[in-house]
């Protein structure tokens, strides 16, 4: 949404309606253009364009960091609160804190301890506010991460099986603003390091 504001004031002929939810659009019966969705890329009969990738690791206010116990290593995380993300059910395509901390080497800590929320976004703010560690989403924790909102006090992060598409359907009419729009996503997509800071 920060960067939306980008391609209208690029394109003000084009009007955009966003629609949030989890369900799978029917383009032949909705009033919808383009989607993105987020899963494993197999939807027959639509166009699907790779988006990005997600991977998933600890992120931190840098307060907690520089705090009285600070995380110099993966075993100082038995001092602190882990934040657990309610919308990423156990035996997911998500990894626990269970499954990051045996990646990690350090199965003796007790994952199931902690705050437990219901939505990624309150993990992630719950996470800036100090309260504990949470296990970020690279997509969804990346301009924290840029702003030093949120740390990453650990290298290691877990590939996630589901990614995000751009999906539409595959005959699209002449006059169609789809490809404009799927470039823009495609381009906002992009590292940060490769795009640059331009919002």
């Amino acid at each position: 949404m920060p960067r939306i504001e980008g391609f209208i004031a690029r394109h003000p002929q084009i009007d955009v309606r966003i629609d949030t939810n989890s369900r799978l659009v029917d383009f032949a019966r909705e009033d919808v253009d383009v989607a993105v969705r987020y899963g494993t890329g197999d939807w027959p009969g639509l166009d699907v364009t790779p988006l990005m990738n997600e991977s998933i690791f600890p992120v931190c206010s840098p307060k907690l960091q520089a705090g009285k116990r600070p995380l110099r290593a993966i075993e100082d995380l038995r001092h602190h609160t882990l934040i657990h993300d309610g919308t990423l059910p156990e035996g997911s395509a998500f990894p626990s804190w269970a499954i990051w901390l045996e990646a990690a080497g350090a199965p003796g800590i007790d994952a199931t301890r902690g705050l437990r929320v219901n939505a990624s976004m309150l993990a992630i703010q719950a996470a800036v506010d100090n309260q504990g560690i949470a296990l970020g989403r690279s997509v969804l924790v990346e301009d924290d991460l840029a702003t030093g909102r949120l740390v990453k006090p650990f290298t290691v992060a877990l590939p996630l099986r589901y990614a995000y598409y751009v999906v539409h359907p595959k005959n699209l009419p002449k006059d169609s603003k789809v490809p404009l729009f799927k470039r823009w996503l495609l381009s906002e997509a992009k590292p940060a390091e490769t795009r640059g800071r331009k919002r």
